[in-house]
């Protein structure tokens, strides 16, 4: 077995002279991973180190867990730091399960160790049971290929960081196997066998049965199976990746892929496509393939067909383009009125600067969209900052006709998610200017103007 782990780190890129830290839980997988690269370390020129997260959830129990990593780094001469934590409340004040919340502090530790130590390798002892639960677990729960690819060997956690599992082509079996004929105890931890987390129910229940009853090697087709997956869809993020740097597009805050030509990839090309998008746009977590398929259906929806995503953010088609945002986007500003001269803030951060300016010969009207200039004589009531409105109104000809303001972003192919955040200035339901876009023709400026509002976007101040 050893040796198996020795060519998974060499595989994996770790050489002479290397720093390697390893996370130890004090359970057996851990305790044969810091055994296993303390052996090999002082054997090929490594220096292992390992790291202990106390997560504060067990009370004695979690303090023997700590006793006894502190004893076998004594024994083999292993640099050992202890992380205490308070996982339950952390897990309270992000409303988090304890299971999020502890790993999350966990990964926090490992990176924060491996930064002061100057440690570019973060060894954790994810095993193939493990790679095999988990595949299992994603496949219930609704998952694509990157959920069925499994547990990756290898994980950048931060530039020049990488977390790498070299125990992932060794059963759970084996690795308590090698433990016991070296002698080294290790600690098991009772929560393991409560019902209540679902990995534990397919640990604890479902993997049994399929052992018994199926195949006893069962794990390990399953394993394999997700390595197959995984080439696959690697093979599928290389065509995804050139496909997203040719033809995705950042317009107003959202990333946006033709629909027609995302609905000629082949299906799993798409998603994988669609995944990256939103993985790049308001992140991954509890995205399904539910959610992707969703996504993907747009590409033959009606333009402001929307799909709502986890954490807030969504995707909608916006005419020819399906476009992928956060939740959290800039606002209208609030309805308030404005007095000339004045500067207001936008909700984008820039400002807004009005002006009362007297016309004299040889000036010339600003052809730039963020400016403008309107007849002071025509507008004859308050002049509000605020918000699109139900029956808004602008003139759009030097006739006199009015075009409703929501037919002019219809018009204007203006998407809805923009036109909720596009701030006016307007007199009642007459929108003088669509502020960076188009002014109302009724205040346009002639050649009896004699005095006008000029009005301008700025970005701040640095």
């Amino acid at each position: 077995m050893k040796e198996r782990v020795r060519e998974a780190l060499r595989e994996l890129g770790v050489r002479t002279g290397d720093r390697m830290l390893a996370c130890v839980s004090g359970g057996a997988d851990s305790v044969c991973l810091l055994v296993l690269a303390a052996e090999i370390g002082a054997e090929d020129g490594l220096a292992p180190e390992a790291l202990h997260v106390n997560h504060g959830l067990r009370g004695a129990e979690a303090d023997a867990d700590e006793e006894l990593v502190r004893q076998l780094c004594e024994e083999r001469g292993v640099p050992l730091r202890v992380v205490r934590a308070d996982v339950a409340g952390e897990a309270e004040a992000r409303h988090l399960s304890l299971e999020e919340a502890g790993r999350e502090v966990r990964y926090r530790a490992f990176l924060e160790t491996a930064v002061e130590r100057n440690i570019c390798w973060i060894l954790t002892a994810h095993h193939m049971n493990d790679n095999a639960e988990t595949v299992l677990y994603r496949l219930c729960r609704g998952t694509g290929l990157s959920g069925l690819a499994g547990i990756p060997a290898v994980r950048e956690l931060a530039e020049g960081i990488r977390v790498i599992r070299p125990l992932l082509s060794c059963s759970h079996e084996e690795i308590c196997e090698e433990l016991r004929a070296r002698g080294v105890a290790w600690r098991e931890d009772a929560s393991n066998e409560e019902g209540c987390y679902a990995r534990n129910v397919i640990r604890g229940q479902v993997m049994p049965v399929l052992e018994a009853r199926i195949n006893e090697r069962s794990a390990e087709h399953i394993a394999a199976a997700a390595q197959a997956l995984r080439e696959v869809w690697e093979y599928l993020g290389a065509e995804a990746e050139g496909f997203l740097a040719e033809k995705t597009v950042r317009e107003d805050g959202a990333l946006c892929v033709d629909a027609q030509e995302l609905a000629a990839l082949p299906a799993a090309l798409a998603v994988e496509v669609l995944r990256r998008m939103i993985g790049e746009t308001c992140g991954l977590r509890d995205v399904g393939a539910v959610h992707l398929e969703a996504v993907r259906s747009l590409a033959g929806a009606r333009t402001g067909a929307k799909v709502s995503l986890p954490g807030g953010g969504y995707a909608e088609r916006a005419y020819e383009k399906i476009a992928v945002r956060r939740g959290e986007e800039a606002q209208a500003p609030a309805p308030r009125a404005v007095t000339v001269p004045g500067r207001y803030e936008l909700p984008d951060g820039q400002v807004l600067v009005l002006e009362r300016k007297t016309l004299e010969k040889g000036d010339t009207f600003p052809k730039i969209p963020c400016e403008t200039w309107l007849d002071y004589a025509t507008i004859d009531d308050a002049i509000f900052l605020r918000g699109a409105q139900e029956g808004d109104w602008l003139v759009c000809d030097r006739e006199g006709h009015k075009k409703s303001l929501n037919r002019w972003f219809i018009d204007q192919k203006v998407p809805r998610a923009k036109r909720e955040k596009m701030p006016v200035l307007a007199c009642g339901s007459h929108v003088l200017w669509i502020v960076g876009e188009r002014a109302s023709m009724a205040c346009m400026v002639t050649d009896t103007t004699r005095e006008v509002l000029a009005a301008r976007v700025e970005r701040p101040a640095p």
